[in-house]
C-alpha cells in the first residue's frame, strides 16, 4: 500500500483532527455536546471517508489539520 494520502484520506484526517479539537473544547468547558449520538455521527462520517488512523501518514496528518484547525480558532 502506498504511503500517499488522496482526497478521501484527506477528508478523514480532517474529521479526526475536527474530532479532537472538539473534544478539547468539550474537555474544557464543561459543556455536554456534541451529544453520544453526535460523536458516533462524526465517527461513522470519518469511517465513510475509508481513513486508517493507524496507517504510516496517518498521525502526522491529523496533526498538522489539528494544528491548523487550532491556530484558525485563536
Amino acid at each position: 500500500m502506498s504511503n500517499d494520502i488522496d482526497y478521501l484520506d484527506q477528508a478523514g484526517a480532517i474529521l479526526t483532527a475536527l474530532k479532537r479539537v472538539v473534544r478539547e473544547k468539550q474537555k474544557a468547558s464543561g459543556r455536554q455536546y456534541p451529544t453520544k449520538d453526535e460523536w458516533l455521527t462524526i465517527d461513522s462520517a470519518i469511517k465513510a471517508t475509508g481513513f486508517d488512523i493507524n496507517a504510516a501518514f496517518s498521525s502526522g496528518a491529523v496533526r498538522e489539520w489539528q494544528t491548523t484547525l487550532e491556530s484558525a480558532l485563536r
